[in-house]
């Protein structure tokens, strides 16, 4: 029982390693690059800022960042963890800067008026 006790738990800190390993081709954008896709895509103002921080809590500035399943069944993927509820495209999301921040433009209502509802990231509540 000892020896098949001991070998699950070097099974399972084996999993828990592989899990903690960086993504082989992971794209780290920085904050400038960020701020270049959304500025690229209309974003300006003080929503630009919100637009930099949010990215920057979401996914780190990972491109191919992806999250664990929500519990309602969905995924968050890309720089601003957009929600696969919205319908956008994942591999587009997590290979294109300005794919992401014209989803998350969408999102917010951006505007040259109201500068957005940022409301739906739980990072910016």
């Amino acid at each position: 029982m000892k020896k098949h006790l001991n070998q699950c738990l070097s099974l399972l800190a084996a999993v828990g390693n592989l899990l903690l390993m960086p993504q082989a081709q992971a794209t780290l954008l920085s904050a400038d690059q960020v701020a270049q896709a959304a500025y690229g895509v209309g974003i300006k103002g003080s929503a630009l800022v919100n637009a930099i921080a949010i990215a920057s809590a979401e996914s780190g500035f990972i491109l191919e960042a992806v999250s664990p399943i929500n519990s309602n069944g969905t995924i968050d993927r890309g720089l601003w963890q957009i929600n696969s509820i919205h319908g956008y495209d994942p591999a587009l999301l997590l290979s294109s800067a300005t794919y992401n921040a014209q989803a998350a433009k969408d999102i917010s209502g951006w505007g040259p008026v109201n500068g957005g509802d940022w409301l739906p990231w739980t990072t910016f509540n």
